[in-house]
């Protein structure tokens, strides 16, 4: 039986998964889970997430919205940086929406935030 002996500070997990071929494919996923205090570097938290094995949805429904996606696949080339975090409006006034950014050495990713959608559904 594989296992996984982990000596980071980091989650980590492992999978036998097989390929287009139908080999077998020993995939290894470490995670690193950092704490932003506002306005300070980013500090290594005290509880590490662990490596998403399966696709996480809102309410755990599979028609709601993907929170997260799996983290150990065989196409999976490169990093991932995934911010959950919450947003609040200059001086706590309300906006309708709200550009936020995030940046990870020279990349930046910008975002817009807005309040609760859902939809409903009209006639019949």
């Amino acid at each position: 039986m594989l296992g996984l002996v982990n000596l980071t500070s980091f989650a980590a997990s492992h999978a036998l998964l097989l390929d287009a071929d139908g080999a077998h494919v020993l995939c290894v996923g470490i995670k690193a889970s950092f704490d932003l205090p506002a306005g300070e570097a980013p500090v290594l938290s005290p509880d590490q997430e662990a490596v998403m094995l399966s696709p996480r949805h809102l309410a755990d429904d599979p028609v709601c919205s993907l929170l997260r996606e799996a983290e150990l696949t065989l196409d999976h080339p490169g990093t991932d940086v995934v911010v959950n975090a919450v947003a609040h409006a200059p001086g706590g006034r309300a906006v309708a929406r709200l550009p936020v950014s995030v940046q990870v050495g020279a990349l930046p990713a910008e975002a817009v935030v807005s309040g609760q959608r859902f939809w409903q559904r009209q006639g019949s």
